[in-house]
């Protein structure tokens, strides 16, 4: 991870800890919070900059979609939190 900047490994280690810690990404209002940044413009740059690194992954239009491609421990708590989720949604009858 030498490759990325101090303010993408800041970002990275975030995710990762957030990850570890829900079970589940974090959205970019509560990245941009966690490491002390005001712009999601900022944030953007970073987040991409670590898609270009092949760190991560972005899943667009998708709710929580910040996906580890080199953290198989968490991408797999990531996969594990998401199944749980899927069959509890899949079981609501909002009728």
């Amino acid at each position: 991870m030498d490759r990325l900047t101090d303010a993408q490994q800041r970002v990275y280690k975030f995710i990762c800890h957030y990850i570890s810690e829900h079970g589940k990404s974090p959205q970019l209002p509560e990245i941009a919070e966690g490491i002390g940044i005001k712009s999601i413009g900022s944030l953007h740059k970073h987040i991409q900059a670590l898609v270009e690194h092949k760190v991560i992954e972005v899943i667009p239009h998708r709710h929580r979609g910040i996906r580890l491609l080199d953290h198989p421990d968490l991408a797999q708590a990531q996969e594990k939190h998401k199944a749980i989720a899927d069959k509890a949604l899949g079981s609501f009858d909002p009728t």
